[in-house]
C-alpha cells in the first residue's frame, strides 16, 4: 500500500485544473506501497483525499486547523497531522512514499520540514500554482533521504477521464452548500468567501424562483 501526502486551497484561492489534481492522485496511488496525506483539508484535498482512499491508498491529512480533524477522518483520511504544532513532523519522519501539496500558499513552506516526512526517493509533487517563487532550499536539503519535486501535466484529457471514470464507480460525490440565488443569498456568499469561512463548494440554487420560469 502506499503512502501519500495531500495540500490543498480554499475557494479563496485560484483554482487548480481539475486535469492536474486529478492525475497526480492517480500518480500517486498507482504503485504498490503508498500511504497519503493531504494539507490543508479544503476544497481540493477533499477531492483527492477521496480518490486517494478510493484508490486503496493508506491516506493522511496534514492540516493548520485541528478543528478540521472530522471532517477529514470522514473523507477517508486514517489520521490527521496538524501542522501548527511544534515539531509535527518528527512522529513522520521518512512515513510517506509521497506528499500531493495541493495549496498555493508553497512560498511559505518550510520545505526541509515537509521533505523529511518523505522515504527515501519519495516525491513532493505540486498542483497548488503559487504566485511567488518556491523558498530557497539549501542543498542538504536533499540529502538525508533524496526527495523529489515534480509538478503535474496540465490538460492530460485522458488521465482525467479515469479519474472521473473511477468516480462514477466508486461514488465518489462533492461536498456542496447550496445558498439561494438572492440578493441575501449573494451577499452571504460573497462575505464567506471574503472572510475564509467558505468550508465547501458554494452553488447558488432557486434560479426560477428569483427570476421566474420562462
Amino acid at each position: 500500500m502506499r503512502t501519500t501526502a495531500l495540500t490543498s486551497s480554499t475557494l479563496t484561492t485560484p483554482s487548480i485544473p481539475m486535469g492536474a489534481r486529478h492525475t497526480a492522485v492517480g500518480q500517486a496511488t498507482s504503485g504498490p506501497t503508498s500511504t497519503s496525506p493531504s494539507r490543508f483539508l479544503t476544497l481540493l484535498s477533499r477531492r483527492t483525499r477521496h480518490h486517494s482512499s478510493a484508490l486503496g491508498a493508506e491516506t493522511y491529512a496534514l492540516t493548520h486547523s485541528p478543528n478540521k480533524a472530522e471532517d477529514a477522518k470522514k473523507l477517508g483520511a486514517k489520521d490527521v497531522i496538524v501542522t501548527t504544532e511544534k515539531n509535527f513532523a518528527e512522529k513522520w519522519a521518512f512515513k510517506f512514499d509521497f506528499l500531493l501539496n495541493c495549496a498555493d500558499m508553497t512560498h511559505t513552506f518550510d520545505m526541509k520540514t515537509y521533505m523529511s516526512m518523505l522515504k527515501v526517493g519519495g516525491e513532493f509533487h505540486m498542483v497548488g500554482i503559487p504566485d511567488h517563487p518556491l523558498p530557497e532550499m539549501a542543498p542538504m536539503a536533499f540529502t538525508a533521504n533524496a526527495p523529489k519535486l515534480s509538478g503535474s501535466h496540465l490538460g492530460n484529457n485522458q488521465e482525467m477521464n479515469e479519474m472521473l471514470k473511477l468516480a462514477a464507480e466508486k461514488g465518489i460525490k462533492p461536498m456542496v452548500e447550496t445558498l439561494q440565488l438572492s440578493e441575501a443569498g449573494c451577499k452571504e456568499a460573497v462575505e464567506r468567501v471574503k472572510d475564509n469561512k467558505v468550508h465547501y463548494r458554494f452553488t447558488l440554487v432557486g434560479f426560477n424562483k428569483a427570476f421566474g420560469k420562462k
